[in-house]
């Protein structure tokens, strides 16, 4: 009988255990609807999207309904990528969590104090989204846990969609122009305008040869549509204005003029100011050349063709 009292009671106490375990996954793994959502927001009610990472900060404010980054700068970012960005959080959907610990969500980069990104999503006075997000586990895939909750997911969402980083956001068509809207570009002493009937004519000029449509066409396609990869805020803005590189006017259709100044600021960046913008955009140096070099087609003399010995002139 004694032989049969001590298995017995290992068996027991194996049983209990078992209990307990099952007993606290079920705690753990609580019960989840299948294609819920996972926060529940309108996104035309968002004016703040807050994303913080290691050592950067963004903080998007819709202003007037235009997003901005700030309220203090007010630099424009791209409204599409903003709402583009909104209607994936508010379509994701609430998965079966792959795992609930705090030793987990360390390990995937999601707790309140390690993590990759943390995402806080507001309207008015309202908090609709407060979430974390972490490792990758595959292409377009991302594991968050939501504020105050224990269940560590996967979502369908690209990691470089969460970066704080300015550049990803700005507004780069800040300084494009339609181009039907030009109506005349003043460079230095020289003037290109546009007639009633929308062919173009010098106005002052070195260039006596014949304008030519494609070069025209060129310059006008040059001066609408620099794009931007970035912007300067800084306290030497009248200084460089000064130095500036290159300087035009455009006049447009409805008689605004919008004054440009470009200044190099480095080996392959130029910085561009606009006198209807209070700050500075940078744009690509590559650009800037292309843009001079429509320019000089247009503006500068052509050089005199030499004769040669069998030309008429020369016999």
């Amino acid at each position: 009988m004694q032989r049969l009292i001590l298995p017995a009671a290992i068996l027991l106490v194996i049983q209990i255990g078992l209990i307990i375990g099952i007993a606290s996954q079920d705690k753990e793994f609580e019960p989840y609807a299948p294609n819920t959502k996972l926060v529940n927001f309108d996104p035309s009610a968002v004016d703040v999207i807050h994303i913080s990472a290691e050592d950067s900060t963004l903080n998007l404010t819709k202003i007037d309904d235009i997003w901005v980054l700030s309220e203090e700068n007010k630099v424009p970012v791209s409204s599409q990528q903003v709402e583009s960005f909104l209607d994936t959080i508010s379509g994701l959907k609430r998965t079966l969590a792959v795992a609930t610990t705090e030793n987990a969500a360390k390990r995937f980069k999601v707790s309140d104090d390690d993590y990759n990104y943390h995402l806080i999503i507001k309207g008015g006075d309202t908090q609709f989204a407060d979430l974390y997000f972490g490792t990758s586990p595959g292409f377009k895939q991302i594991h968050l846990r939501v504020a105050d909750t224990k269940e560590i997911i996967t979502a369908g969402l690209a990691s470089h969609e969460l970066s704080p980083e300015v550049e990803q956001w700005i507004d780069k068509d800040q300084l494009k122009l339609a181009r039907d809207s030009i109506q005349r570009i003043d460079i230095n002493n020289h003037a290109l305008e546009k007639n009633d009937d929308s062919s173009w004519k010098l106005v002052r000029s070195e260039n006596s040869s014949e304008l030519s449509k494609e070069k025209i066409e060129d310059l006008i396609d040059k001066v609408a549509g620099l794009s931007i990869n970035g912007f300067v805020v800084d306290d030497e803005k009248q200084s460089l204005i000064e130095k500036a590189d290159l300087t035009y006017s455009i006049t447009l259709t409805e008689g605004k003029k919008l004054d440009w100044k470009f200044k190099q600021l480095g080996e392959n960046e130029f910085v561009v100011y606009r006198s209807d913008i209070d700050y500075g955009l940078k744009v690509s140096k590559w650009q800037i050349d292309d843009l001079q070099k429509a320019i000089d087609e247009i503006f500068v003399a052509s050089p005199k063709q030499e004769e040669s010995p069998d030309s008429p002139a020369a016999k």
